[in-house]
This record gives structure tokens, sequence and C-alpha cells, in this order.
């Protein structure tokens, strides 16, 4: 599904390349930037409208990003009114086309088309963090990807019922689970060895180690 989105998105991020001569691409920006001048009008009328069109606009957006990126019942309302105003930025179109592309391909490539990304050359400690419904960053591919670095000190963090973005994003208190991975950074190869995999369940807040044999 991805992948077959990839090639729609592709289509249209270099459409709007060439038809529009444009650099980035952000149209919830633009948006945002007309509530906000209707607000700052000092009309009550316009006021109240540019609210509701961005509570609108949030509620289909917050529908669109529980399908793909984001867990909203594990994500405060605060904090995705934030990320629409705050975090989702407008991005350069190069990067979008070469985000596409990579999708379609599996691989991110140097323009010499050599492979920019080779797991057999990391040999400093890492800590993989997947998503059990991350339908971006496949669970299966970040096992794979553990196993193929050379480091010995390395660690695997299993998040269930977490998508994409809710790894990084999630706030409320079930689903606030990084402190508990930040140790990590912290004395990476004694927790290694003690326990080279952990499982945290948000909802539960269980935090279970796979303690080394």
């Amino acid at each position: 599904a991805i992948r077959a989105q990839s090639y729609v998105l592709l289509k249209i991020f270099k459409l709007i390349r060439s038809f529009f001569d444009a650099k980035t691409f952000g149209p919830h920006r633009t948006f945002f930037n007309i509530t906000q001048k209707m607000k700052a009008s000092g009309s009550k009328v316009q006021t109240i409208l540019a609210s509701q069109l961005e509570n609108q606009f949030m509620a289909v957006g917050n529908l669109i990003l529980n399908s793909v990126l984001i867990d909203v019942d594990q994500t405060s309302a605060a904090q995705l009114r934030r990320f629409w105003f705050e975090k989702v930025s407008q991005l350069p179109l190069e990067l979008l086309i070469d985000f596409a592309e990579t999708a379609i391909r599996g691989k991110f490539r140097k323009k010499d088309h050599s492979e920019m990304i080779v797991p057999e050359r990391i040999s400093f400690p890492i800590q993989v963090v997947r998503g059990e419904h991350d339908q971006l960053a496949k669970w299966d591919d970040k096992k794979l990807l553990l196993e193929l670095v050379s480091s010995k000190i390395r660690r695997l963090v299993n998040v269930y019922e977490m998508k994409h973005v809710s790894l990084i994003l999630s706030d409320l208190p079930h689903a606030f689970f990084f402190d508990k991975l930040v140790d990590f950074h912290e004395n990476p190869e004694e927790l290694a060895n003690r326990s080279p995999e952990l499982n945290v369940t948000p909802k539960s807040g269980c935090v279970r180690g796979l303690v080394q044999p």
C-alpha cells in the first residue's frame, strides 16, 4: 500500500515542482497562515470562522494520520494541535521526491546509485525501536537491520500498539515510555548485555526485558 501511494505522490510532487516551479510543499502551512490572519483581523466573526475551519481541517487530518502515522487515542488533543501548528512544516520538494523514490525502491541510494546505508558498516552502539503497527518502517525490516549491523552493542525495543510517529509523539501517561529507553544512551554496553531485547506495551505500562541467557 505504501509503495502504491508513493507512485501517486511521486507524480504529484514532480508535477508541483514542474508546473509551479515550487521548491517546497506544505499546503497546511498556507491554510494556517490564512486562518491566523483571520484571527488577527479583530473581527469576531472571522475569528470564530477561522477556529471552526482549523478544527475541521485537523479533524480530517487526524483521521488520515491515525490510519498510518499516529495513534490519536494515545496522544492528547493539545499535542496533536501542536503537531499541526509547529511540527509539520513546509518540506523541500526534492526531499519528498527522494523519499517517494526510496519507498518505491526500498533503499536509499546516492547520486551515483550506490547504497547510502550499509548496515554492515555500523559499528557504534545501536538501539532500534520498532512500532508494532508502523507501516512505514516495517516491524520485520527493523529487526533485520539490527541483525545486519556489525556492532556487538545493540538492543531491540519492541513497542506494541504503536504506529510510526506515535513512537515520538504520543504523550498520554499510559503511552509515554521514552524515559524507559534513554537509559541506553547512558550505559549502552551494560544494558545491551543485560537485556538485548525490550518489550514495551504502552496501554498497560508494561516494560519487560528479555534477558540474555
